[in-house]
């Protein structure tokens, strides 16, 4: 059973090491090529990432001052979630 969402997945692989690829995130994540474009596109959407293009790559940050929007995670900065997430790893966000 996995505990995170892909979409969560993909928020921590980038916050982690922001230069992966859509194949590296893939390869991290354990899903599709496709299923990490569908998300990095809708966490744009939603405000979650930025895109920056840079030549023929694009640049993906975390905009860790971003609020979750759903009820049971009572507006918590992504920041917050990362750190909460990443707890016991001894790693900073």
């Amino acid at each position: 059973m996995r505990f995170l969402t892909s979409y969560a997945r993909v928020l921590l692989a980038l916050a982690h090491t922001p230069a992966l690829s859509v194949t590296g995130l893939a390869a991290v994540c354990g899903t599709s090529e496709r299923t990490v474009q569908r998300i990095i596109a809708e966490l744009v959407r939603a405000g979650f990432l930025t895109r920056e293009a840079d030549g023929r790559r694009v640049r993906l940050g975390v905009r860790h001052e971003a609020a979750a929007c759903h009820p049971c995670e009572g507006r918590l900065s992504v920041r917050s979630l990362l750190r909460l997430v990443r707890a016991g790893t001894g790693e900073e966000t």
